[in-house]
């Protein structure tokens, strides 16, 4: 069920705007030169009013068109929890999380205008599993996603677009590595932010890896009473099932169960399934291809000649994971005439001369 829109107030997006370019009180004073510190505080609290001097400073100082300040509508973003490797300041969380709802925004009032109605994504209730069987049925929950969205047993080629034409929105953000993704629910719907700094074409395996990851979050209705270093190990276990079906790997490798499979096994794998070497080798010891004693020593070699050295990931994995599904949108309510150019261009972050360039060249195309 969706929680119905509300109309947000200016105090209310003003605060939002601030932590989504992340300014203090402080910072934003200096940047309107003019507007106080304890006016803005006012501001924010609903206390004052803003004049159109008032407005026009702000929009230029946070580089946001006037119309975002009176949105008619305001989306909430919900059941978020930050998978992190280490700290991440609070002030970034604040603003990946403003980016995100303000991204969702747009996209959400996109599909409206098209009169797109989007997909349901359905969950996998587990919580009367017991802790020994929750494995399993993480596996077999994978295998349920990949029947409902038809994709058979083989390679996913990009999982990123996958998700996207199935009913999970998926935001790309600007960060450093402190920051890997979450998964949540924009008004009811199943959203996943993930950082941009995964695009490099060696950490695309892993960008798989944790969009499959966050999607366990998802769709795993686990028990209550499970601690986070259990969910997240469940979580583990439905994104390596959803990237490599155990089928698959079982076919793959049989010869050599119980053995250590040499490197070139590994490597093969990456560049058919794009998952990183380090994972899969988890993944056959979780399905019992590798016994425990083949993956500790899997573990010391790969530590010792590829992390130590800062070689990376061994092998390559040649694909995609991009998806222009919510621009494409745009282009489209562009074309219908259905929203203005300079509506269009600010959706996209773009200016109108940018906008104009760009839509005359996918008009030529067409």
């Amino acid at each position: 069920m969706t929680t119905p829109p509300q109309r947000p107030s200016f105090a209310e997006r003003l605060g939002r705007a601030r932590k989504m370019r992340e300014l203090s009180f402080d910072d934003l004073s200096r940047k309107t030169e003019g507007i106080s510190k304890s006016q803005l505080s006012k501001l924010e609290k609903g206390d004052l009013q803003p004049d159109s001097t008032i407005l026009l400073t702000l929009c230029g100082a946070l580089q946001l068109p006037p119309d975002y300040f009176f949105a008619h509508e305001s989306i909430q973003l919900l059941g978020v929890e930050f998978r992190k490797r280490v700290k991440c300041p609070q002030k970034t969380i604040d603003r990946i999380q403003e980016e995100s709802q303000h991204f969702f925004e747009r996209y959400l009032e996109a599909e409206q205008i098209l009169g797109i109605l989007r997909p349901g994504l359905f969950q996998i209730d587990l919580r009367e599993h017991s802790n020994d069987a929750l494995d399993a049925a993480a596996e077999a929950a994978a295998l349920t996603i990949r029947n409902a969205w038809q994709i058979g047993l083989g390679p996913v080629a990009n999982i990123h677009e996958t998700m996207e034409e199935n009913g999970v929105m998926v935001k790309e953000v600007e960060c450093d590595e402190s920051f890997d993704g979450f998964a949540g629910r924009a008004n009811g719907f199943p959203v996943i932010v993930i950082g941009k700094w995964l695009n490099k074409n060696e950490l695309l395996p892993r960008k798989r890896f944790t969009l499959a990851h966050e999607l366990g979050h998802l769709v795993l209705r686990l028990p209550t009473h499970l601690d986070k270093k259990r969910v997240e190990t469940l979580c583990h276990r439905f994104a390596g099932a959803f990237i490599i079906p155990a089928q698959a790997l079982d076919q793959l490798v049989s010869s050599g169960r119980h053995a250590f499979p040499p490197v070139s096994i590994f490597k093969d794998l990456k560049a058919e399934w794009g998952m990183s070497v380090h994972a899969i080798a988890h993944r056959l010891a979780n399905l019992g291809i590798m016994t425990k004693s083949h993956l500790d020593s899997f573990n010391f070699l790969y530590r010792g000649k590829w992390q130590y050295h800062k070689k990376g990931d061994p092998g390559t994995w040649i694909g995609s994971e991009v998806s222009n599904r919510f621009r494409k949108l745009v282009w489209r309510a562009a074309a219908e005439e259905l929203v203005t150019r300079s509506k269009a261009a600010q959706w996209l972050d773009m200016s109108v001369d940018e906008f104009n360039k760009s839509f005359e060249v996918i008009e030529s195309c067409t």
